[in-house]
């Protein structure tokens, strides 16, 4: 009798190092744990400024030094047409780079989740909705399949500031790739679905 040796899918969750979620979602600087920061309203002004908070805190770094909330330099970080990747960066506090890379492909997001993961930057996402109305996200890991040596991307887990934190669990929504198209899939762990497209990613690296 022959036995089936194919390798069984499994599912994976990697996520950046430095943040632990076993009761709230918290990072590691200067050997202590503390929760992450999470905005208080739904202004999504806030939201951004908030996932620029939770990237310098994944980096290990303080974020109280942040530029006033009125700085020219929020708006211009949100333009549709900043350049082409690692082209346009600004100083930040504790000597951190900011690059701005307009991700339109999957392959393009999956590049700069592994940023996060393998090169220890910190990265966020801005999601547009079929209504036009545009939201930043944390990119906090990724989910792939593994059969054997493949692997095979599925979606990015993120922690997204407009939707409920979710107890021992370092995301709250999944960005479902979908292969060749534009749109993906977005899913809140709290039952939220609709379909967004990606086009900007901040990435912050710790010089």
């Amino acid at each position: 009798m022959s036995r089936n040796t194919r390798a069984i899918p499994a599912l994976q969750h990697r996520f950046v190092p430095g943040l632990r979620f076993d009761t709230e979602v918290q990072v590691q600087r200067d050997g202590r744990w503390s929760d992450l920061p999470w905005p208080t309203d739904g202004d999504d002004s806030e939201h951004f400024r908030a996932c620029i908070r939770q990237c310098l805190e994944v980096l290990g770094l303080s974020s109280r030094q942040l530029p006033a909330k009125d700085a020219v330099e929020w708006g211009d970080w949100q333009r549709d047409d900043l350049p082409r990747p690692l082209a346009w960066a600004k100083p930040m506090p504790g000597a951190v780079s900011i690059a701005s890379l307009p991700c339109k492909s999957p392959a393009e997001l999956w590049a700069c989740a592994h940023l996060g993961i393998e090169a220890g930057a910190a990265g966020m996402l801005r999601l547009a909705g079929t209504s036009g109305v545009k939201r930043w996200v944390l990119l906090t890991g990724i989910e792939q399949v593994a059969q054997g040596k493949h692997i095979k991307p599925r979606s990015l887990l993120v922690l997204d500031p407009g939707l409920p934190r979710q107890w021992g669990c370092g995301h709250n929504a999944r960005l479902h790739l979908q292969p060749a198209q534009a749109a993906h899939v977005y899913r809140g762990l709290d039952g939220d679905r609709s379909t967004v497209a990606v086009n900007r990613c901040l990435i912050l690296r710790r010089e």
